[in-house]
């Protein structure tokens, strides 16, 4: 006997009750290697990927049967309320793996972006700080890369900078266990920065915001300042994984050593968003022993180690003009022109100064 039109319609709906009523479980795949160490990487090939996928699921449970770095266990607590569990048994029979991913965009849309940005925002007490009256606050994250003798990778580093080769060249400082992942020229910077806000009419806020690679402080606080800049100038490094709670529209300017032009992890980051990225390259410290930024660029083991003498070795001076097509410091001043006017002025005027820059 055929079973009746009603009962096919009652058992698909109780069908489809069920479905919904499961929850959604999600298992992170084994990893190795940066992903499970590196915070940057963590967050570009998983945990934001997660939050792209599950933001506007209800009720989904991660499993991740191995220690998550703490900083990816809180972003997922503010955005997505999820149950992680890291030990015991599967919560589920069946899950959907995942694994890291690299391709970009790292967002699906502006507004699935917006939404996260919102709820951490939230969980963290900054929905006031995102609307702020002028001046322009203009800010320069400088990380100090403090000594840390439990960490094997400081500890490599350090060894690298320690090369007779390099200590000749290198900048004299009181501890030469410190690394020089940064800035070099900052003033240059604060100068460009105030005669572009001079020349736009604007007031500008420029401040140097000094913090430690070993204790960066809390989620929220290290959301905090990134929160309160209109304009970030940053070096590389894997702090920058907090890029997409920068305010919105904002303008974020990395800064890139000499042979790591190519990077684009923080690029990646900000697609599909309403943050502008803009970058600024390095040139080659003097004293190197090595020449062909190509060859560093490079992925044998002897490109890897000058790739790192650059980055962790020296600070970063951003030329005032070169012609390798990565942006200076004159470029620096231009965008800062641009940023001041079209955030300031109405879409009248805004559209007549631009033209004027032309």
């Amino acid at each position: 006997m055929k079973p009746s039109k009603h009962f096919l319609a009652t058992t698909s709906l109780l069908v489809g009750a069920f479905v919904m009523a499961a929850p959604l479980c999600v298992k992170v795949a084994p990893q190795d290697g940066r992903v499970k160490s590196n915070v940057g990487h963590q967050g570009e090939e998983l945990t934001y990927r997660l939050v792209n996928s599950l933001l506007r699921k209800r009720g989904a449970v991660i499993w991740w049967p191995w220690e998550a770095l703490p900083w990816s266990l809180e972003v997922l607590n503010a955005t997505l309320g999820s149950v992680v569990s890291q030990s015991g048994a599967a919560p589920c029979e069946t899950w959907r793996t995942v694994r890291p991913v690299v391709r970009p965009p790292q967002w699906r849309d502006r507004p699935t972006h917006a939404e996260a940005r919102r709820r951490v925002y939230a969980y963290c007490g900054l929905l006031a700080e995102t609307e702020r009256p002028p001046p322009f606050a203009v800010r320069v994250l400088e990380r100090l890369d403090d000594d840390d003798a439990s960490s094997p990778g400081h500890r490599r580093r350090v060894a690298l900078c320690e090369d007779k080769k390099l200590l000749t060249t290198r900048t004299p400082t009181k501890n030469l266990r410190r690394l020089e992942r940064r800035i070099g020229d900052v003033a240059s910077f604060e100068r460009l920065a105030k005669d572009a806000a001079e020349r736009a009419k604007v007031d500008v806020d420029f401040k140097v915001v000094k913090f430690s690679s070993k204790d960066p402080g809390s989620f929220c606080e290290q959301i905090r300042r990134f929160v309160e800049a209109d304009v970030l100038i940053s070096i590389h490094g894997a702090h920058l994984v907090n890029v997409p709670f920068l305010r919105p529209r904002s303008l974020l300017f990395e800064v890139l050593p000499w042979a790591h032009a190519k990077k684009k992890h923080h690029r990646r980051l900000l697609l599909n968003t309403d943050v502008h990225y803009d970058k600024l390259c390095g040139e080659r410290p003097r004293g190197l022993p090595f020449h062909d930024e190509a060859f560093c660029e490079g992925r044998s083991e002897a490109a890897r180690t000058c790739s790192t003498k650059v980055r962790d070795c020296f600070p970063t001076r951003v030329p005032p003009c070169n012609t390798t097509g990565c942006a200076c410091l004159a470029h620096l001043g231009d965008r800062l022109l641009r940023f001041f006017l079209s955030s300031s002025q109405s879409s009248h005027n805004r559209r007549r100064a631009l033209r004027d820059l032309e």
